[in-house]
């Protein structure tokens, strides 16, 4: 059995053409990720909460996203991309929910799509502790893979923090664990493998 101590942290950096929103975004939009669900879920309900017919929850995505790419060009520092993107989709919508409001007021029916102000709204508050209570159940969920199969979490974290391919995967996995000669495709099936535990244990955890 290998030794979890033979393999590396990750340094978390990512290559120059790529940044965390542009990890982030790939993550969410994967439907092998673990948070895309609840992150999509999510956004789901601000819509549904806001009445925003019509609208898709990647349109808002996107949106966050071209957002978030402006703000770390203009300098912004930002450390949490997911929790980043979550918040600004909620002020997209509320922005679309007024932009609506103010164009349809003279409509009789728009009275019954008319929200409460925010800090009035008990539903915020529920809404921040879904995503806090969900972003720990995902970090526990990782550091109980880490520590019953730290071969798995190796390779999530270098697929997904490390953002390298899977030749280069091959070569540090090998580095690390000792293991010659193990395939790109036997690795693959290890990861595929690590994500459906890794769901399996956010599910115990924080079930839907």
């Amino acid at each position: 059995m290998t030794n979890p101590r033979n393999f590396p942290g990750s340094s978390g950096r990512l290559p120059p053409h790529r940044d965390i929103f542009d990890q982030a975004l790939e993550e969410i939009l994967d439907k092998d990720s673990a948070i895309a669900y609840s992150i999509l879920t999510a956004v789901k309900r601000m819509i549904n909460r806001f009445h925003l017919t019509g609208v898709e929850p990647h349109e808002l995505l996107i949106r966050a996203y071209l957002r978030g790419k402006d703000a770390l060009k203009s300098g912004k520092r930002i450390h949490n991309a997911h929790a980043w993107l979550r918040s600004t989709v909620y002020n997209i919508v509320r922005e679309d929910s007024k932009r609506r409001r103010k164009t349809s007021v003279h409509d009789p029916t728009w009275i019954e799509n008319t929200y409460s102000d925010i800090r009035e709204d008990p539903q915020t508050l529920a809404i921040e502790e879904e995503i806090a209570a969900q972003y720990a159940a995902l970090y526990q969920s990782l550091q109980r893979l880490k520590l019953e199969e730290p071969q798995v979490f190796f390779l999530i974290e270098e697929r997904h923090v490390g953002s390298k391919s899977w030749q280069e995967i091959e070569l540090s996995y090998a580095a690390a664990s000792g293991e010659v000669g193990v395939s790109q495709a036997a690795l693959r099936q290890r990861y595929s493998r690590g994500l459906k535990r890794l769901r399996k244990f956010f599910h115990e955890v924080y079930p839907f």
